[in-house]
C-alpha cells in the first residue's frame, strides 16, 4: 500500500487489512467483560454512600449530638463543630457561635437552610435553625458599630459633596461619583524668595 493512500471498505476487506468482528456463539459468553463507561461532566463522580439509618429524634440537644456524631468529621459540615446548641422552640433550633468564631457568622448564615434540611431528615419534626454571634465578639462589635458611623458620616459628607454644583458636573461629565470626602486642610503660607 503506498503511503498517503486510503483504502475503500472493499479494498480493505479484499487484501484482508480490514477483519470483519465475529460475535462469539450465544451458548459461550463473551470472555472480555464490557469496558467500563467513562464518565461524563454531567453524571457525578459517585454517589453519596447511604446515610446510616437513625430512627428519628425529638429537636433538642440530643438530635444536635446525633448530627455531629454523623456529620462532624466530613468535610463539608466540618463547620457544625463551631456550632453551640442553645435551646429548640417553635420549630426552631437555636445556636450560637463558639468564643471566637464571629468571622465564620456570615458563612454559616449561608448555609442555615442546609443545616434545617439535614436536621429535619434526622428529626421527627421540620426544623428551622437561628445562629447567633458568640459571646465574647464585643471587640468585632464594637469595631463593627464604629464602622457604621464612620459609614453613615462619611455617606453624609458624599451627599453633601454631590450637592456642590462643581462636584456634580465633574460627576456627570466623567460618569463618576464621590468616594471620599475629606476636611480642607489648611495649607501654610508659602514665603516668596
Amino acid at each position: 500500500m503506498a503511503r498517503g493512500k486510503y483504502l475503500s471498505l472493499e479494498e480493505a476487506r479484499k487484501t484482508g487489512q480490514l477483519k470483519k468482528k465475529v460475535a462469539p456463539p450465544a451458548d459461550r459468553p463473551d470472555p472480555s467483560p464490557p469496558a467500563p463507561a467513562r464518565q461524563t461532566e454531567t453524571q457525578e463522580s459517585a454517589p453519596e454512600p447511604p446515610a446510616q439509618r437513625v430512627d428519628p429524634i425529638e429537636p433538642g440537644p440530643e438530635l444536635w449530638r446525633t448530627a455531629l456524631a454523623a456529620h462532624g468529621r466530613d468535610a463539608r459540615y466540618q463547620w457544625m463543630t463551631h456550632l453551640e446548641f442553645l435551646r429548640y422552640a417553635d420549630y426552631t433550633m437555636r445556636f450560637r457561635l463558639k468564643d471566637g468564631q464571629g468571622a465564620l457568622l456570615g458563612f454559616i448564615n449561608g448555609q442555615r437552610d442546609g443545616l434545617a434540611d439535614l436536621l429535619s431528615k434526622m428529626s421527627t419534626a421540620a426544623v428551622k435553625v437561628a445562629v447567633e454571634p458568640p459571646l465574647d465578639d464585643s471587640a468585632e462589635q464594637s469595631r463593627a458599630s464604629r464602622t457604621t458611623d464612620a459609614q453613615r458620616l462619611t455617606a453624609e459628607q458624599r451627599n453633601e459633596a454631590m450637592n456642590l454644583p462643581l462636584v456634580r458636573q465633574v460627576a456627570d461629565l466623567f460618569d463618576g461619583r464621590v468616594v471620599d470626602v475629606r476636611d480642607e486642610q489648611p495649607s501654610e503660607p508659602r514665603e516668596e524668595a
